[in-house]
């Protein structure tokens, strides 16, 4: 009796909508994980370290920012976020960029002309960040590019020729004599993809419970609601943006109860008051 709930999440995948019901997914299981199982086999994704430090399993979340009135394209760390709070969001992976077949996005033109890869499982997380970057700034700056990666750690290839790669799309990019000596041996055309999908509207949603097993995973729409619930169960973990519930899931016996905490307006920004 702790809410007027529904059972189900649903969410964009790549444009494409996803309804999962309660049952059918374990809430606490990554994205990353679930992106890789067979029966979604979006394997683009890859799950490295687990624990949010590499960054191979890069996605970009689209997302409707309150304070600045517009779409905003975050990269996030797929290994880190529980499937239950999916809801209402839109998620774009490497898939969506370009394949083969379709034809390849310039950044991952880019990366195949400058061999900015090797073994490969870092470069879908540099590519679905750059991505988002260019987004949200169609010309960043040299630095822009410098400072944005610290979470993408590459083992094999090097920097600089990833470096290379994505100084192409810079606004201080100017053409190096040498690198018209780098042959672009894509033979693949170029495929522009349409921008990811606004993510769903959840403002006037019921909350959610998901039972699973023995977790029972809530995701409460406001303060009342989230007070109820952590009542009803003061054991209960709250969940923000799971970098650190994120890894403790996988190490730890899961906890019986968790509460998201991502569509409680109060506690997503600071006020300052005269007094």
């Amino acid at each position: 009796g702790e809410c007027n709930c529904r059972h189900s999440i649903e969410f964009l995948l790549n444009g494409k909508k996803i309804v999962l019901e309660q049952g059918e997914f374990n809430p606490i299981q990554s994205l990353g994980k679930w992106l890789r199982t067979d029966k979604v086999n979006l394997k683009g994704t890859k799950v490295a370290c687990e624990e949010g430090g590499c960054g191979s399993c890069t996605v970009v979340m689209t997302q409707y920012d309150s304070i600045s009135d517009s779409l905003v394209h975050r990269p996030i760390n797929s290994c880190l976020i529980p499937m239950g709070l999916l809801d209402g969001q839109s998620i774009t992976t490497i898939e969506h960029l370009g394949s083969k077949e379709k034809g390849l996005h310039p950044i991952q033109k880019s990366f195949v002309k400058h061999h900015a890869t090797q073994c490969g499982y870092c470069t879908p997380g540099f590519i679905m960040n750059a991505y988002s970057m260019l987004l949200d700034k169609k010309q960043p700056s040299l630095e822009d590019l410098q400072n944005r990666f610290d979470g993408n750690i590459c083992r094999c290839t090097g920097y600089r020729a990833i470096h290379d790669a994505l100084r192409v799309f810079s606004k201080d990019y100017k053409q190096n004599p040498d690198s018209e000596l780098v042959s672009d041996e894509t033979n693949t055309k170029t495929y522009i993809c349409p921008d990811p999908s606004q993510p769903l509207d959840t403002r006037l949603r019921t909350p959610i419970r998901l039972d699973y097993k023995n977790i029972k995973f809530f995701v409460p729409n406001d303060f009342q609601q989230l007070m109820k619930i952590k009542m009803s169960y003061p054991n209960s973990v709250l969940i923000a943006g799971a970098t650190e519930i994120g890894i403790d899931i996988k190490k730890k016996p899961p906890a019986p109860v968790y509460i998201s905490l991502q569509n409680i307006k109060e506690l997503r920004g600071l006020e300052i008051s005269p007094d």
